[in-house]
Parts: C-alpha cells; sequence; structure tokens
C-alpha cells in the first residue's frame, strides 16, 4: 500500500492493514498493523482542498455582489454560493476565505464538488436556484443496456474556473514579472515588542493580496497584524494556522492605490531572542497559499516577501537572496528604477570567480537565479552584483 500526501491532506486517519510473511520453510504468519498518516514537517504544503480556490475569486464573487461585473454563468454562480443558501451574499466571501486561510479543511454545510447533469437547462441562467438543480441521474434496469451520461463538475469557491481535477501537485508558477512586498531587516532585542512594516516597493492598483509567511516560533511571535491602507482589513483576513505560519487574504471589489515605499500591513512581533529580522523567516518552496497579488483586468502577478536592509523601497535595490543558507541554488530579487545593464557574479571566499552573468533588464522587479552549479560544493560563497559605478555584495551559504 503507498501512502501519500493527500491521505494526510484528505483522510488523516487511522488504516488497519494487515501484514503477511512467509519465510523458506513455508511458515506463515500475519499481524495487523494501524498506520496513522501525518503531515507532522509540513512537508506536504499544496493543499488540494483549494485547488482553483484563490483569494481572486473573493475578487469577483465582491463584484456580482455589488452588481459592478455580475458572474456572467449559472455554473459560476452556484461555485459562489458557499454555505448552500441559494443565494450569493458576504456570508459566502467569508467561508470561502476561512478556506483559503486553512482555517477550514472543508465547507461546513457544502461538498468541495458539486455535479449537474451535462444536459440540463437552467430556465434562468442569473439564478439558477429557482429550480433544483438535476445533480442525480436515475438508471431503471442499467444492467441490461447503458447510456452514457455526462455531469459538469463545479468547484465550489472558484468562480473563475482555474481548479484542476484530481491535482496532487502544486500549479505551475506565473511567468509574469513578480512584485514585491519589503520589510525592512530590524534588528531585534529579545523580549521586545515591535511594530515592523511590510510595504509596497511600486506603484501598483491592487484587488486583493494572498500569501503565506513561515517563519521560527523559538525566535519570534505574530502577535497581531493591521493595516489602515486595505479597505475592510481585520482578524478575518489573517491567521495563524500552524505554529510558525501566518496565512493573509485580503480583497476588494475597487482596486487600491499603492505609491512606491508605502505600508500595506504591519505586524506586531515579540523576539524572543537577540537577532535580524531575516534570521527568523523561512523560505518554503510549495507555501499553503500561492503569493500572488491582483491587479486590473485580472492580471495576477506573483508576490515575493523580501528584506530591504536600509528600509527604503523606491530606489533601485537588491534584496536579500532567497533561500539563505541553501541547500541548491538561489534567487536574488532586485528593483530597478531606470533600465539597467548589470553584472551578477559568484565568487569563493577567496575572490576567485565562479560563476557570472550579464543581464540587460528593463525598469521594474525581476527576480535574478543563482544556479546550484555556481556554488560547486558546501560552503560560503561571495555574490556580487554590478551596474554602472555601483556594487552590492553579500554572502551566500550552501548546506
Amino acid at each position: 500500500m503507498t501512502f501519500n500526501c493527500l491521505e494526510a491532506w484528505v483522510h488523516p486517519v487511522h488504516h488497519l492493514v494487515e501484514l503477511w510473511a512467509i519465510d523458506k520453510a513455508g511458515n506463515i504468519d500475519s499481524c495487523r498493523v494501524d498506520v496513522s498518516v501525518a503531515d507532522n514537517y509540513s512537508l506536504c504544503n499544496f493543499d488540494p482542498t483549494t485547488n482553483g480556490v484563490t483569494t481572486y475569486d473573493l475578487v469577483l464573487i465582491s463584484k456580482h455582489i455589488l452588481d459592478t461585473e455580475p458572474l456572467n454563468s449559472p455554473y459560476k454562480i452556484i461555485a459562489a454560493d458557499a454555505n448552500k443558501s441559494g443565494s450569493i451574499t458576504t456570508i459566502d466571501i467569508v467561508e470561502i476565505r476561512k478556506l483559503i486561510l486553512g482555517i477550514y479543511d472543508s465547507f461546513p454545510n457544502n461538498q468541495s464538488w458539486r455535479f449537474v447533469d451535462e444536459n440540463f437547462s437552467f430556465p434562468n441562467v442569473q439564478n439558477p436556484f429557482q429550480t433544483n438543480l438535476a445533480d442525480t441521474i436515475v438508471l431503471i434496469d442499467w444492467s441490461c443496456s447503458f447510456t452514457q451520461t455526462e455531469f459538469t463538475g463545479i468547484k465550489v469557491g472558484d468562480v473563475n474556473n482555474t481548479a484542476i481535477p484530481n491535482a496532487n501537485t502544486p500549479p505551475p508558477a506565473e511567468s509574469r514579472a513578480p512584485c514585491f512586498l519589503a520589510f525592512p531587516d530590524t534588528v531585534l532585542e529579545a523580549g521586545e515588542t515591535v511594530e515592523i512594516p511590510l510595504r509596497s516597493t511600486e506603484k501598483a492598483d491592487w484587488l486583493g493580496l494572498q500569501f503565506s509567511v513561515y517563519f521560527d516560533p523559538e525566535l519570534l511571535d505574530i502577535e497581531g497584524i493591521e493595516s489602515s491602507a486595505l479597505p475592510d482589513f481585520d482578524q478575518n483576513n489573517w491567521t495563524l494556522s500552524k505554529p510558525g505560519r501566518l496565512n493573509l487574504s485580503w480583497s476588494s471589489a475597487q482596486p487600491n492605490a499603492f505609491s512606491p515605499g508605502a505600508e500595506v500591513v504591519r505586524l506586531r512581533i515579540k523576539a524572543h531572542s537577540d537577532m535580524l529580522l531575516s534570521k527568523a523567516f523561512k523560505n518554503v518552496e510549495n507555501p499553503r497559499l500561492t503569493p500572488e497579488a491582483y491587479e486590473m483586468e485580472g492580471v495576477v502577478r506573483p508576490l515575493q516577501i523580501v528584506f530591504s536592509e536600509n528600509g527604503a523601497t523606491e530606489t533601485s535595490q537588491v534584496f536579500a537572496p532567497q533561500p539563505n543558507p541553501t541547500t541548491a541554488g538561489a534567487m536574488l530579487p532586485i528593483q530597478l528604477s531606470q533600465a539597467q545593464t548589470l553584472r551578477l557574479e559568484v565568487r569563493d571566499i577567496s575572490g576567485k570567480l565562479l560563476w557570472d552573468n550579464e543581464l540587460s533588464l528593463e525598469k521594474g522587479t525581476h527576480t535574478l537565479e543563482i544556479p546550484a552549479s555556481a556554488m560547486p560544493q558546501a560552503g560560503m560563497y561571495v555574490w556580487r552584483v554590478l551596474a554602472g559605478g555601483d556594487l552590492k555584495i553579500g554572502k551566500l551559504t550552501k548546506g
């Protein structure tokens, strides 16, 4: 029998398994073993229960409720009815957000999927709840003859139809240029409680954000999050679903403008030891929430949390590499205030050049790759970015 992440996500229960053994003499014996599948080390970070359901769905449902952009399909309307009440209200947004944040593993009053006879004709496509949905097909004497039947599957919460049925791996990464939210890389003292702003690094008009942040709970606690910049942001927009994991989801029916350096949210953090803020945070390959920002016209951009050494976010910057330490390669986020040609280098601790790459980049945000091959063995390395007469340098450890 093979158990995988799906067992831990969907069926975290005990399995009774019989074990049989036979030796060369033909003696046979057996026993029963109780197997419990659990993700104790959070290795199964992709959660299929939210497959296709993102904060952007909440943006679209909000627009439907306000009648600024009604959902244009009865299937989308059915998908938006998270509490199965036969109507679309802000309560559905609350329910879907709880699923996104990980407060719910499943909807308490609905299934994950609903199915409608493909040939069913809705009398009123603007209100599919006026009649009972044809979600069953009755077959009489089917053993004698079987007529093929088809259903239309509806993933509850997924109003833009992005769910991938039977998926057990994360969706492919977006190819769009990322946008950054930057923490000032503050020095914290043991026992102190501080408020740390998370700022936009560029001019943006956002309809929504979602991301997960992983940190070491032995080094710090996140005691709360506030925002005066995000409309209707409160304690329902974030959760500490597990020790060391913060999930955040915010959405709006109207775009909200941010200038470079503008504060987006503010975290209240209590430090347990003296440290640099960035040392307490971890990079996870497949976080619980895919980090995304939603712009006008449905543009979805990958979102990265970075650390700014000097606190400034509106000028050209090279942010800290991620992850650091690394067991493979690393990514180096940068922000350019103008188009530039730059050179990225990796050297060993003695200064010997091991790898370099020259790039011509447009104004904006970029993520540069330092491949694993640039650091051939475990140890300390030095990375350098040269742009014109400016030089940025730092250390990168490969384990």
